[in-house]
């Protein structure tokens, strides 16, 4: 499994997972192709997915 994150394009559904913009979820490649395509999701290098977890950590403090 691979980590994405959630781009403001994506509604609250990802892959049939409820999200928010900015959440960092794992996919396999078949379920994130689709995704990926219609630019719902990207994939997120460590560091990115480390910032992005820090970032919605501080959102729910």
């Amino acid at each position: 499994m691979k980590q994405y994150i959630v781009t403001p394009v994506a509604g609250e559904w990802v892959a049939g997972r409820r999200v928010n913009h900015g959440d960092v979820i794992s996919l396999t490649d078949e379920q994130a192709e689709y995704e990926l395509a219609r630019g719902l999701i990207v994939l997120a290098t460590p560091s990115v997915a480390a910032e992005a977890e820090a970032a919605k950590r501080k959102r729910r403090s």
